[in-house]
């Protein structure tokens, strides 16, 4: 499961449009440029900046774009070099400018086009899974005025701060949603639908991401009482902690929670009559045939301001076929320090992230994320 966004770069007659991963860790966009080595397979033929008469390198003596992140070239470029912590390859370039465009909602075929925006062109890859369509990453974490303004939130800050929303669907449809900006973001949900907020603590030194307050966890409507909101404090030096990131598949909750929420799933499970089993590469499975809807449990995610994400039981736990037999098995993993609110816990909720520089939020309710979509072409 991964969710990507439709990006066209550049102008001119050889103007196309590029899926870029949704990344909300880091804020720098960046995408495969020609010439690259190697040159990952993708949806659409790699960008070649000779072709698009807007694009601008950056050049190494900028002192408001080339500093800190980045390292300026002997030829005169600006160098960029960015990290995947999940499969540990990175990608590297130079800085460049060119106009962006996103499709608008609605029934006419409109374009947003954004002149001038920075992104990494990327001459070499290494160990970036593309799907064989992505070209690249559109970096969505949350700038801060310690870092260059090359992240693509504050590119389009026009002073009042950024808003920008998602409401992710289940896998496998053949549809798309829309990433959508400030006044096209609903602004009410529908009658009897509860939004609820949380603010946005500020980011890590080494993670752009969006950090929030958890609190607590509740399986079946039962609060885990030895989950403490102690598990999830970001500690002094930036680790520990929790983001939301639907650049992330399924969650993982810091292992010292992790045994706890487990143990509480499991125990759900045994007193509704479903037999956990063994099955190798997942931590709690049970037999799909006693995997009925009223036998697997949700899960609440408490959060500071009394917010509470509200799991179904099909978003907390995943199907896997083994051996030609079905088992349902928990979509969530245990991690070392940082807990992560991935996609697939996310599912059939709109999110919205309003950078307003006061009090940044996070808000979210449920939604039928389908309602949401245009059917691919």
């Amino acid at each position: 499961m991964m969710y990507a966004v439709m990006v066209g770069i550049g102008t001119g007659h050889q103007s196309k449009s590029y899926k870029l991963a949704l990344d909300m860790a880091t804020g720098l966009t960046w995408m495969q440029c020609a010439p690259c080595h190697p040159c990952l397979r993708q949806y659409n033929p790699v960008f070649d900046p000779t072709q698009s008469p807007t694009f601008h390198h950056v050049s190494a003596n900028d002192g408001i774009l080339c500093h800190a992140l980045y390292k300026p070239h002997q030829n005169g470029m600006c160098g960029f070099e960015v990290g995947f912590l999940s499969s540990h390859g990175s990608a590297s370039g130079v800085l460049a400018k060119d106009t962006f465009s996103f499709p608008k909602s609605g029934h006419e075929v409109r374009f947003e086009l954004l002149p001038g925006m920075v992104f990494g062109c990327a001459h070499h890859t290494e160990h970036f899974n593309t799907h064989e369509v992505l070209a690249g990453v559109l970096g969505l974490g949350m700038w801060k005025s310690s870092k260059p303004p090359t992240f693509f939130t504050k590119q389009i800050n026009q002073g009042e701060g950024v808003r920008f929303s998602y409401c992710p669907f289940p896998p496998g449809m053949s549809t798309y949603n829309f990433l959508r900006f400030g006044n096209d973001i609903p602004s009410h949900p529908l009658p009897n639908v509860h939004r609820q907020s949380t603010p946005i603590l500020m980011p890590a030194q080494a993670n752009d991401g969006y950090y929030v307050k958890l609190t607590g966890v509740s399986v079946g409507g039962i609060r885990v009482s030895s989950v403490t909101p102690e598990m999830f404090r970001r500690g002094a030096r930036g680790k520990g902690g929790c983001v939301i990131d639907i650049g992330t598949k399924m969650s993982v909750f810091v292992n010292e929670a992790y045994i706890h929420i487990e143990s509480a799933v499991r125990h759900y499970l045994q007193i509704h009559g479903a037999q956990p089993v063994q099955l190798h590469g997942h931590h709690l499975c049970v037999h799909k045939s006693s995997a009925h809807r009223d036998v697997l449990p949700s899960m609440t995610l408490h959060f500071d301001n009394n917010a509470g994400l509200r799991v179904m039981p099909e978003h907390v736990f995943l199907e896997i076929v083994h051996a030609n037999i079905h088992y349902m098995c928990i979509a969530f993993f245990p991690s070392l320090e940082l807990t992560v609110i991935g996609a697939r816990q996310q599912i059939n909720h709109r999110f919205i992230f309003d950078l307003h520089a006061r009090t940044p939020t996070i808000s979210f309710n449920p939604e039928n994320c389908h309602l949401d979509a245009g059917t691919q072409s």
